[in-house]
């Protein structure tokens, strides 16, 4: 009995002292060469670097990764310090949706079909952003912005791909419970908050299963060289 009680005791002092340090995480969220008007992709810095390892070389710019706001209605500062926590959900608008979080992955890993990732000159980088962040807001509760492309007059290629590979946007929308390995990035302006600053998008650490099974298939995609129609930004 005695044993069981240090355990338990124990358990508890863990989970205090975890709890604040989850809030003492910082990150900057900044405008990056890639973002639109009043979007991603945005250049993101977290402390400790947790998350750069995940992403792949042509989401990283400028020393950090490369993120999208999971809301419409909420505004960040761009290049001021903040507390971040993790989350599946917003708060708001419901869960972290799996044709977000797949598309994400693929943006983050360097295989999302058709996205300018090297910008050439005369590249359009920005405008694949503008088409990639309208996609996931809709994906993450039906969220729309002012002069964004209505994706459901099929001219978003990403909000098109995530609907045929979940079969309609019922299932695209549909929780992801960590699929893919995406969560929700909370930013807040203080430890105490509790409204926060704003949500982004992040990979988490997978222990590399993912990239083995997914890698080779996008890889052959990027060769193939995919074409989609193109808004202007």
């Amino acid at each position: 009995m005695k044993t069981r009680n240090v355990i338990l005791m124990a358990l508890v002092s863990m989970t205090a002292a975890t709890a604040p340090q989850l809030m003492a995480n910082n990150v900057n969220v900044d405008w990056s060469a890639f973002s639109t008007a009043v979007a991603g992709e945005f250049n993101t810095y977290t402390t400790p670097d947790n998350f750069l390892p995940n992403y792949a070389p042509v989401a990283i710019v400028n020393h950090g990764f490369a993120t999208f706001c999971a809301e419409t209605d909420v505004n960040f500062q761009p290049g001021q310090n903040y507390y971040y926590t993790l989350s599946q959900s917003d708060g708001t608008h419901g869960q972290l949706s799996l044709g977000a979080a797949y598309l994400y992955f693929l943006f983050g890993k360097g295989w999302l079909p058709g996205y300018d990732y090297l910008n050439i000159p005369g590249g359009s980088r920005v405008a694949d952003a503008y088409q990639l962040q309208a996609a996931l807001w809709y994906l993450l509760g039906g969220q729309s912005y002012g002069g964004y492309p209505n994706v459901l007059l099929g001219l978003d290629p990403y909000y098109n791909l995530a609907i045929a590979k979940f079969g309609g946007l019922a299932n695209a929308q549909a929780p992801s419970n960590g699929a893919y390995y995406v969560d929700i990035l909370e930013l807040w302006n203080n430890p105490n908050d509790t409204v926060p600053a704003q949500f982004q998008l992040v990979i988490v650490p997978d222990g590399g299963s993912t990239v083995l099974m997914l890698g080779m298939g996008f890889s052959l995609l990027s060769l193939a060289g995919l074409r989609y129609r193109k808004l202007p930004v």
